[in-house]
């Protein structure tokens, strides 16, 4: 159940915590047991740099459980994987399921040297197209949108300027927390800054902004193990 999980030895954790489901028998013990485990090992607290671990790891060829939970709680209003009426081009019910979205399009971060098609990629130089390469599954590149939504394939920048030709274009970078105001800056020659920019954002609004629930205190932005040998002056 712990395997690979606990930082500190069965010694300190295991072992009580076998005490106390041998204590309890025939019931578990799970709330004792979590404060046993929360206390005795500190790989149980969600701080900033764990989070950003988590979702490196995490990106569009992951578990679609895994990204559906992290994707949603980047949302007040589709956590049940609805969107609501006033966000759906095609009003004919009241809600609509979501689905994922590529924000720069897949086909878009694909460069082949070899082919005779036009692509995005063929003005930028090398790094940009690594990055594209490395980044395009990326949690930072995806969102949640109702499905059938005439997004498609279509370029963020040709995407949201039609959001401002309707005056959407705030609400729409709000929502999806997008870290450009203007939609011409949605070039793919910064796809990288695209990337860090809004990686960031939402690894910040996941940590503090309540959209995790946390078992601890307030989370911190410093690991446990840095705030062991951080000075109190």
């Amino acid at each position: 159940m712990f395997n690979n999980v606990l930082e500190q030895g069965p010694k300190q954790v295991l072992e009580p915590a076998q005490e106390l489901i041998d204590d309890h028998y025939p019931l578990f013990p799970t709330t004792e047991l979590l404060d046993t485990i929360e206390r005795e090992d500190d790989s149980f607290e969600l701080t900033y740099q764990r989070l950003g671990a988590i979702l490196e790891d995490i990106d569009y060829t992951s578990s679609s459980a895994r990204l559906y939970l992290l994707l949603s709680r980047l949302y007040t209003d589709r956590i049940g994987g609805v969107v609501p009426l006033d966000e759906i081009e095609n009003d004919e019910s009241d809600t609509q399921p979501v689905q994922i979205d590529h924000i720069y399009p897949q086909d878009g971060l694909r460069y082949d040297s070899e082919s005779d098609d036009d692509s995005p990629l063929d003005d930028v130089n090398d790094e940009v197209r690594a990055d594209c390469a490395e980044y395009r599954h990326s949690l930072a590149n995806l969102q949640l949108i109702p499905e059938n939504q005439e997004k498609s394939n279509r370029d963020p920048s040709n995407w949201l300027a039609r959001d401002r030709e309707y005056d959407r274009l705030r609400e729409r970078i709000n929502r999806h927390h997008l870290p450009f105001d203007d939609p011409e800056d949605y070039e793919y020659a910064r796809f990288g800054e695209f990337c860090k920019k809004r990686g960031r954002a939402i690894t910040y609004l996941l940590l503090l902004g309540n959209r995790i629930p946390l078992s601890g205190d307030k989370p911190t932005l410093v690991s446990p193990r840095s705030r062991a040998t951080t000075s109190t002056d």
